[in-house]
């Protein structure tokens, strides 16, 4: 079901909307996600819309912690791996992009040097 939105723009829960967890009434993930998307486009929530949002957020937050600190998800394995990756491409590049750093500083001055020793050649004059 999704919930009702009033002309004040203020989005309402009602008790068919929630579900019961446990002691617990929770939200659906359903209505969660357009909580979620009405909130972040700007779009006052009731104050029991917004505490059961943020309850919601909290849950989501404490589950992806769990996630990352037991390792055991592959998906997080995966992830781990391709963030590894990018980190040793990243490393990689920065070091190429101090050596070019390096050389070009080189070059500069091997220009300034060659810049100074024409001018002080003297000019041709025409005869």
């Amino acid at each position: 079901m999704l919930p009702a939105e009033s002309s004040s723009r203020t989005l309402l829960l009602t008790r068919g909307e929630c579900r019961n967890e446990g002691k617990q009434q929770m939200i659906s993930d359903d209505l969660a996600r357009a909580l979620h998307d009405k909130a972040t486009r700007g779009i006052s929530l009731s104050a029991a819309a917004q505490a059961e949002l943020e309850r919601w957020y909290a849950l989501r937050d404490e589950g992806e912690r769990q996630q990352l600190v037991s390792g055991s998800d592959p998906e997080t394995a995966v992830l781990r791996t391709q963030v590894n990756a990018a980190l040793a491409e990243l490393t990689s590049l920065s070091r190429g992009l101090q050596a070019s750093t390096a050389e070009n500083e080189r070059l500069r001055a091997e220009i300034a040097g060659l810049q100074e020793r024409l001018a002080r050649l003297p000019v041709p004059q025409p005869a």
